[in-house]
């Protein structure tokens, strides 16, 4: 029949900050005998530290929190190091068709220093890291990996010189119960690829994204002088792009004052919008709410806007439900993914500014 014993090992025997003990020498001598009989052996194990293993538990979610903050910021490649925040006359990314991809010097603690080769193009600062950091979330403060839910409302960015950002803060909670699965099934073979581009200062994108293909030397027949440029807009357009970017302007758009990175997940979309200069956050978070961005998307968005405020890295995060048309597999529209809904936002006029101090 069962036995129980809760007779304390001696102190000498535990770990107190590891919660455990670490001697077993009384169940190793009797555990052998237990098994043969049959016999359950039910123990409290006395002077073992259950608070410092709970503590333990938590410890390794933020360090797992902090890795899957590494990867996030690493897994769209060289969009973080410049890739896709270039809006020429905004925010400038130099040598683009040389762009570097990012890579990152994780330290003992977890935090990192996000940066790339200094022969190669882009830029790697805290706008494109942010950009990055919230590219494809629901909620900043619980962003849910088969490991661990990732908590980044706290993540911390420093910029330590040029192309280099040190990123730390991140935290984690145990992970959820529930797992994520995909299905797949055969049903023929498609492949489209595409890049579009829209708001304010599109044709000046499109146009480098031209100067980036030339720069690879990729296609450089195909976008030469065969009628492609043609497409980019009119005169019309390129003259309502070069006025809206007038630097005598101080009744501004967002353009001027912020970076705008949308993504789509399911028929979800996120967008995240950052202040370039943190002392416009504070003007970001008064006008920018998630009642004018339901209402500047009228017709495209259907469902709820959720903001999630990040004043520490100057960024507003918004949650946007049935937006995508059910979703990239099943919409009709050009851009199924969403990803012109960014340029969009940075149409909105958001009055006149100051310098920032």
């Amino acid at each position: 029949m069962p036995t129980s014993t809760s007779q304390p090992l001696r102190e000498k025997h535990c770990s107190p900050g590891k919660g455990r003990v670490d001697r077993l020498d009384r169940l190793r001598a009797v555990l052998p005998t237990c098994v043969r009989q049959g016999t359950t052996l039910i123990s409290n194990m006395g002077a073992a530290h259950p608070e410092a293993a709970g503590a333990a538990v938590l410890a390794v979610a933020r360090e797992l929190g902090q890795g899957v903050l590494v990867g996030h910021l690493l897994e769209c490649a060289a969009q973080v190091s410049g890739g896709y925040i270039a809006d020429p006359g905004h925010v400038d990314v130099p040598d683009l068709h040389n762009v570097g991809f990012p890579l990152a010097e994780v330290q003992a603690d977890g935090s990192a220093v996000i940066t790339k080769l200094a022969v190669t193009g882009g830029r790697v600062d805290r706008l494109g890291c942010t950009a990055q950091l919230l590219y494809e979330i629901k909620d900043p403060a619980r962003y849910l990996q088969p490991d661990v839910v990732a908590d980044f409302s706290r993540v911390q960015m420093h910029q330590q010189g040029p192309d280099r950002v040190r990123v730390h803060g991140a935290g984690g909670t145990p992970r959820s119960a529930q797992l994520k699965a995909t299905l797949g099934y055969r049903d023929g073979f498609i492949g489209e690829g595409q890049i579009g581009y829209a708001g304010p200062g599109a044709v000046a994108r499109g146009q480098l994204a031209l100067q980036v293909l030339q720069g690879r030397g990729r296609w450089r027949d195909a976008v030469g002088a065969r009628g492609h440029r043609r497409g980019l807009g009119d005169g019309a357009a390129r003259g309502r792009a070069q006025r809206g970017a007038g630097a005598g302007d101080r009744a501004v758009k967002l353009q001027h004052i912020a970076i705008a990175r949308s993504g789509d997940k399911g028929n979800r979309a996120t967008l995240g919008v950052i202040a370039r200069d943190l002392a416009h956050y504070p003007l970001l978070e008064r006008v920018l709410t998630a009642e004018r961005v339901q209402a500047h998307y009228r017709g495209i968005v259907l469902g709820a806007v959720v903001r999630h405020t990040l004043p520490h890295l100057g960024a507003l995060h918004f949650v946007m439900d049935n937006a995508l048309g059910g979703g990239v597999t099943r919409s009709l529209a050009l851009d199924a993914h969403g990803k012109t809904l960014s340029a969009a936002i940075l149409d909105i006029e958001i009055g006149e500014i100051g310098e920032p101090d």
